[in-house]
C-alpha cells in the first residue's frame, strides 16, 4: 500500500512539475527571445568574466559590470542617434511642407541610373514633383499608417525595449549563477 502511494505521489509530482513548466512557458514565451539573447551574450563574455574573477573581483561585481558594458555599448549609440533624430524633426517638417507646397524635384542623379535612370526619373516628376500628385500619395500614406502598422510602431518600440533589457539582465544572472 505504501509503496503503491508513493508511486501515485511521484507521478503526480511529476505530472503537476510537467505542467506548471509548460504553463510557464507559454506565459512567459515573449520572454524567451530575450533569454536566448542573455545566453548568447553570456556565452561571448564568459572568457572577460572568467579573467576578471581570475583577478580577484566578485562574481557579481564582475557580472555586473560586464551587463552594464553591454547595456552602454548598445543602449547609448540607440538612444544618440533618437536624439539626434528628434533634434532633426523640425527641419524634416519644414522641408516636407515645403515638399507639398512645391513638389519635389528629380534628383540629377536618378537619371545616371543604369537601364531603369530615365523611367524612374518620369515616375518621379510625375508623382513627387507634381505638388497635387505628391499630396494625393502622403495622405493615401498616413491613412494606411494611422489605420494599420503605424499604430503598432509604440508597441514594437517598447517590445524591442524590453527584450533588450531583459536579455541584458539575465547576462547578469547567467554570468552570476555560473
Amino acid at each position: 500500500m505504501e509503496e503503491n502511494r508513493s508511486r501515485t505521489q511521484y507521478v503526480g509530482t511529476f505530472i503537476f512539475v510537467c505542467a506548471v513548466l509548460l504553463f510557464s512557458a507559454w506565459i512567459e514565451q515573449s520572454f524567451l527571445f530575450a533569454f536566448v539573447w542573455g545566453g548568447i551574450l553570456t556565452i561571448t563574455t564568459f572568457p572577460l568574466f572568467n579573467r576578471l574573477v581570475g583577478r580577484g573581483m566578485g562574481r557579481g561585481v564582475a557580472a555586473g559590470l560586464i551587463a552594464a558594458a553591454i547595456f552602454a555599448l548598445l543602449a547609448v549609440p540607440m538612444i544618440a542617434m533618437a536624439v539626434r533624430a528628434g533634434l532633426e524633426i523640425p527641419s524634416l517638417m519644414a522641408w516636407g511642407r515645403s515638399a507639398l507646397h512645391d513638389g519635389i524635384p528629380v534628383s540629377p542623379q536618378i537619371n545616371e541610373i543604369p537601364r531603369i535612370g530615365p523611367r524612374l526619373a518620369g515616375l518621379w516628376q510625375r508623382y513627387l514633383s507634381e505638388p497635387d500628385e505628391l499630396r494625393h500619395w502622403t495622405g493615401v500614406a498616413s491613412r494606411m499608417v494611422a489605420t494599420g502598422d503605424g499604430r503598432e510602431l509604440p508597441h514594437r518600440l517598447m517590445e524591442m525595449t524590453e527584450t533588450f533589457i531583459i536579455a541584458t539582465l539575465s547576462v547578469y544572472f547567467y554570468l552570476h549563477a555560473s
